[in-house]
């Protein structure tokens, strides 16, 4: 297994970032602000070393790379979806959304040919090249998690009123799945879009299979998880709890492999690095955390 300690620190205004992403290569940080700002870091230099994106006119709320590492999509309040081209940071395309709930989350599929925007009840998903709205896919409860497959053609929904939400783009068809047994606070959908990790209430952690919509397996922490994300392997997860500590999971054996401590606050949000070797980590003690394995 890896091992990861800290090797950056940087001193920011935690409550004015919303996200903070890796771009496919690992070698460039992008960040949302509620400024209506984006910022480009390098994280292989010191902070000094920023691009910041404008044209936004409202607080944005989430910014990601498209898996070439050429674009990134971003999300604001001021009800717009834009494209970016990272190399000059000019923008590319626009999409105006006009749903009276503000855009939460925004991701590319992997071809670039699609992007789904996550609100706390729709997800939307758009043509890029028409700029069309392809669907809305609602919930009257909340979105916790939408995942385009590596296919490119199937998008997931997982939603906190015990459902799994399909739609596949080629035959225009929606189904819901059942998602049984227990109420999950948080949900992440695995790379391949075949299982779920959640947060359950409690000290508890689940895996859940996305075709059935069975809990697979369940695990007993020591502090209560608020949230999760998958390596791109698919085989480790890390989590963020309440005692102000990121954790390393094993998911086949469910055992904890490391602690990652050195937070003094909740930490807000974090990201791993596609080639799993780097972990970006926002908190409210105020600072960005890179951690590398050694």
């Amino acid at each position: 297994h890896k091992y990861f300690k800290q090797c950056g620190l940087f001193n920011v205004h935690t409550n004015q970032i919303n996200s903070v992403r890796f771009s496919p290569d690992g070698t460039k940080i992008v960040l949302s602000l509620k400024d209506s700002t984006i910022q480009l870091w390098s994280t292989n230099s010191n902070i000094s070393d920023i691009k910041e994106i404008k044209g936004h006119s409202g607080c944005v709320n989430d910014a990601q790379f498209s898996h070439d590492g050429t674009m990134i999509v971003s999300c604001s309040k001021d009800k717009t979806i834009r494209l970016w081209d990272v190399s000059s940071c000019n923008e590319i395309k626009r999409f105006e959304d006009y749903s009276r709930n503000s855009i939460r989350s925004v991701q590319f599929s992997s071809d670039k040919k699609i992007i789904v925007a996550s609100s706390i009840i729709t997800a939307r998903i758009w043509d890029i090249q028409s700029e069309k709205l392809i669907k809305v896919l609602r919930d009257s409860n909340c979105i916790l998690d939408a995942r385009i497959l590596p296919n490119n053609h199937k998008i997931f929904v997982a939603t906190a009123d015990y459902r799994i939400i399909t739609f596949d783009i080629i035959s225009n068809k929606t189904t819901d799945i059942a998602w049984k047994n227990l109420f999950a606070r948080t949900a992440q959908f695995s790379p391949d879009g075949l299982s779920i990790v959640s947060c359950l209430e409690g000290e508890t952690i689940a895996l859940w299979d996305v075709m059935s919509g069975t809990k697979v397996k369940q695990w007993g922490i020591c502090f209560p998880p608020i949230k999760e994300k998958y390596f791109s392997s698919g085989q480790m997860i890390l989590i963020c709890c309440k005692d102000n500590t990121m954790r390393l999971w094993d998911m086949e054996f469910g055992v904890e492999i490391q602690q990652l401590e050195g937070h003094s606050e909740e930490i807000k949000v974090f990201d791993i690095s596609h080639d799993e070797n780097t972990i970006v980590s926002l908190s409210n003690d105020d600072t960005i955390r890179l951690w590398k394995v050694v």
